[in-house]
């Protein structure tokens, strides 16, 4: 159980739905709003998401 880390997705107003997360062909669904435990390979896939969506936010702002 150690390979579990507790995160927590934070809700979104343009997006209710749930988080989906694939990995190594296993999928989770992960309710935002929520504090759940997840393997710690899907928390990093969640991670990596959210720092490449603030990249390419940060590069759609510079092209203003």
């Amino acid at each position: 159980m150690s390979n579990m880390v507790n995160i927590k997705v934070p809700t979104d107003p343009t997006d209710q739905s749930d988080l989906l997360v694939c990995l190594n062909g296993q999928r989770y669904l992960i309710q935002r709003g929520r504090a759940v435990a997840v393997p710690r390979g899907v928390a990093e896939v969640i991670e990596h998401a959210e720092r490449q969506e603030a990249a390419a936010m940060a590069y759609m702002d510079s092209l203003r």
